[in-house]
């Protein structure tokens, strides 16, 4: 993804199908917001997205992520390691989040 050529508090996300074939080219949120607008799908895929201030998923995402059956995984990963996953499976949803480096 093209988020390092981005400035600062621009989001940038790509959507794949669930083999990780891209959907999308990347997709650039406007440099006055914050957020990032990815399409939907009628097949099962997963979306990556950045989140430059590094917090949880917006209520927008979420929403997002509920209202769309077909979207399967969203990703949310910050600027200092921080990677926010909320994932459909049968029955639950399941939300967790991991840090890679940074604090």
């Amino acid at each position: 993804m093209t988020a390092a050529k981005q400035p600062p508090g621009v989001e940038v996300g790509k959507a794949f199908d669930l083999n990780m074939k891209p959907l999308t080219q990347d997709v650039v949120g406007s440099a006055e917001g914050h957020s990032v607008k990815l399409p939907n799908f009628n097949v099962p895929y997963a979306v990556i997205h950045t989140h430059p201030a590094c917090g949880v998923f917006s209520p927008g995402d979420l929403l997002s992520f509920v209202d769309n059956e077909s979207l399967k995984l969203m990703t949310a990963i910050g600027h200092v390691g921080h990677i926010f996953a909320v994932e459909k499976v049968p029955s639950t949803i399941q939300m967790r989040q991991t840090v890679l480096f940074g604090s």
